[in-house]
């Protein structure tokens, strides 16, 4: 579902193309109607992610990439290459609630990396999970736990695997204080400058 628009959707094929429709002709598409990738072979789309902009999401492709997109442009504006041990297929990619230009990408079999935008087109890091049997990540979830008290935020990440077992990640405790704010830029600001080098 599009945030600006709750009757919009945006579907992920297994040919790469992302097809954006709506659920009722008396609402106005915003956006093109195919999103289209410049990959050489074909890759599955395996999720999208809306940042808090909700004007550009990620695309997680079955080929380890991830490409930005604005919803008014066909193309991407951004293909974000993992390094070569993380080219397999992602299962989610989610923006960070609190930092517009921070996401994290969880591939299938438990390679967990962290982006900034702000910082580079390169993973920031890179967390193997330790899948000691070789179960695939089936599921995850990100959500902000806040503590008042301390005035901090933790993001947390639960995985489940393909053997049953959820196991409960701490991404990043962050201030919440009005300096670590400032510092956080727009995500249309970092793909700015990218676009300018």
């Amino acid at each position: 579902m599009v945030p600006t628009n709750p009757a919009q959707f945006l579907l992920g094929t297994n040919h790469g193309i992302i097809i954006n429709f709506v659920s009722s002709k008396a609402t106005k598409l915003i956006g093109p109607r195919i999103y289209r990738n410049d990959f050489e072979m074909v890759a599955e789309v395996m999720c999208i992610s809306f940042s808090s902009e909700s004007t550009f999401f990620l695309a997680g492709f079955s080929n380890g990439y991830i490409s930005l997109y604005e919803i008014s442009n066909i193309q991407p504006l951004l293909i974000l290459e993992p390094a070569e041990q993380a080219k397999q297929s992602l299962l989610r990619v989610f923006f960070a609630p609190s930092n517009p230009t921070l996401f994290y990408a969880i591939h299938s079999y438990g390679l967990l990396l962290v982006w900034d935008l702000a910082k580079s087109k390169k993973p920031e890091s890179m967390d193997d999970l330790n899948l000691k049997d070789g179960s695939e990540v089936t599921t995850a979830e990100l959500w902000q736990y806040v503590a008042i008290s301390s005035n901090s935020y933790t993001n947390l990440l639960a995985i489940g695997f393909s053997n049953g077992e959820v196991h409960l990640h701490e991404l990043s405790k962050l201030s919440t204080d009005r300096d670590s704010r400032k510092r956080n830029k727009s995500l249309s600001n970092a793909i700015k400058v990218f676009m300018d080098t």
